[in-house]
């Protein structure tokens, strides 16, 4: 099994990128979040996940762990496999997913290329309780944020779904500089401080 690979970019293409190491080129398919995320960049290291099928070898790469673990999430979902999954986060970022699926909005998950409505509804009722903090539901992680502005307590439910405990989503939404923003954002920051 293959965990990561550093290497350097020698080729990029539309949710693609070879990666060079050791003078073997490795063709990764990879989401519209991190092939921008390894913009400019020369060098970068991949979180693998290998798919291996009866016709062929495809490796899917990740510029984070967050990514790849919402990647292993969504290819449990019965009806998604790797390619879908992968096309599911080049729609939106796996914290804006997390976030998607918390909160049951599946006319946003629906917009992405190759998901539909049933897809959506299926991925929210498949992973909400993977996403939800320890089999809590997410009713009452929602009712115990209810003093709190919506986009905060957004963040911080999806920093907790995505592991971190209470007191962590709390103490990196504390040092988000600018509170006012939307979830996502406030989500983002949070992520770089936790």
């Amino acid at each position: 099994m293959i965990s990561f690979i550093s290497g350097r970019i020698v080729e990029t293409g539309e949710n693609k990128i070879v990666l060079e190491n050791n003078g073997i080129g490795y063709d990764i398919t990879v989401s519209a979040d991190t092939l921008a995320k390894c913009q400019n960049k020369d060098d970068v290291q991949l979180f693998i996940y290998m798919s291996v099928r009866e016709d062929s070898i495809t490796l899917f790469g990740f510029y984070d762990k967050t990514e790849k673990e919402m990647f292993l999430r969504l290819i449990t979902v019965s009806g998604i496999g790797p390619k879908l999954a992968s096309t599911i986060l080049s729609g939106m970022s796996s914290q804006q997913l997390a976030l998607k699926i918390a909160v049951g909005d599946h006319s946003a998950l629906s917009k992405i290329k190759g998901i539909g409505k049933k897809t959506a509804e299926r991925i929210i009722v498949e992973l909400k309780d993977k996403i939800a903090v320890e089999g809590e539901s997410v009713d009452w992680e929602v009712q115990d944020f209810d003093q709190t502005p919506r986009n905060i307590s957004d963040a911080i439910f999806a920093l907790m779904s995505l592991g971190l405990t209470k007191a962590e989503a709390l103490s990196a939404v504390g040092k988000v500089s600018d509170k006012t923003k939307p979830a996502e954002e406030i989500l983002a920051q949070a992520l770089k401080r936790a």
